[in-house]
């Protein structure tokens, strides 16, 4: 089956935010560095679930919904 525009853009998004880093300051406190950790943390885990989803079966799918 071929992946629509849609996913294909879904999957490039996905991707992104899988390998996506912060650029850090030496200059930053602990609290900031804490904030783009966090940051990186949550796009990269969201990029995986994107992922995953992106590649239910049409009944997992069915199932979730």
């Amino acid at each position: 089956m071929e992946q629509s525009k849609l996913e294909r853009r879904l999957t490039v998004l996905a991707q992104w935010l899988t390998t996506h880093t912060e650029s850090y300051d030496y200059g930053d406190g602990a609290l900031e560095s804490a904030i783009r950790q966090s940051k990186e943390d949550t796009m990269q885990q969201i990029g995986s679930y994107l992922l995953e989803i992106l590649e239910f079966s049409d009944e997992q799918l069915e199932k979730e919904l």
